[in-house]
């Protein structure tokens, strides 16, 4: 870390070896993002309890940070620390072995199958927390709701969707479908949520192309989850290939059409708000 450099460029430096934007750090923070443009510029100098959080986030000293000066520990240096092993990767070995051991423990009770349904959450989560570096935690939230889902359409035949039929359930003596299917909705909504607002430092530039494109997406989502013309494309796949899965696919499509735009829509706002 050069001592020639402005705690500016200092700043702007660390904060591009983390890949955050300025908006990022300045939610981080708890500023705007005009405060750590005018830091990077030098026009302005952080209080010390940002260059403390900054410190911490960019995980340098706060010598390192406002000095520019390393720390000088010759026993470090001929004998560095070894890397700390990371707590998801501990969590992803131990949701592994998990797995592993729901396998065995079904196969000795002569259920193979239903030890591979069972271990799949714990299988699917593992491999997201070793190979995850952002947010494993909501990919894990994911994959089992996906998972288990997907298994339930399977299995009762109930839909997230299927909250449209409520009365019409009702009517036919099936409350545990409509609960279900509220139940999933419920998840998935918040699921959306957790994903929005992980994404939050996202900006997007709010041009008049990206704006007709969100609000063009809105409109096609909206035609094929509320009015009957999705299952005009439904239906005929159903036909052709003879399988519930079909409707289930259609689901996950939606669900994730719906992600997508409701991040995109944020980040052209907060883009938006940054132009104002």
């Amino acid at each position: 870390m050069s001592q020639s450099e402005s705690l500016g460029m200092r700043i702007c430096r660390l904060r591009g070896d983390k890949r955050l934007s300025q908006g990022d750090l300045a939610d981080l923070l708890g500023v705007s993002r005009q405060s750590v443009s005018k830091w990077e510029t030098d026009s302005s100098v952080p209080d010390l309890d940002k260059l403390v959080r900054m410190a911490e986030l960019f995980e340098v000293s706060l010598d390192e940070l406002v000095l520019g000066r390393e720390k000088e520990d010759s026993a470090s240096s001929a004998h560095p620390a070894p890397a700390a092993f990371p707590v998801r990767h501990a969590v992803g070995i131990a949701l592994l072995c998990l797995a592993g051991l729901t396998v065995i423990l079904c196969t000795v009770l002569g259920g193979l199958l239903e030890g591979l349904v069972l271990a799949l959450p714990f299988l699917a989560c593992g491999v997201i927390c070793l190979a995850a570096k952002r947010h494993p935690g909501l990919w894990c939230g994911w994959a089992v709701y996906l998972l288990v889902g997907g298994y339930l359409s399977w299995a009762t035949g109930t839909r997230w969707s299927a909250i449209v039929y409520t009365f019409r359930y009702l009517d036919l003596g099936s409350p545990v479908h409509v609960a279900m299917a509220w139940g999933m909705v419920l998840i998935a909504a918040l699921l959306v949520f957790a994903t929005a607002r992980a994404f939050r430092g996202t900006r997007l530039s709010p041009s008049r192309r990206s704006v007709v494109l969100t609000a063009a997406g809105w409109v096609i989502w909206l035609l094929a989850t509320v009015t009957p013309l999705g299952g005009y494309v439904v239906w005929p796949l159903y036909l052709l290939l003879d399988s519930s899965w079909v409707f289930q696919l259609w689901d996950l499509l939606r669900l994730a059409a719906l992600t997508a735009l409701v991040c995109v829509t944020a980040a052209l706002r907060r883009g938006r708000g940054e132009k104002a």
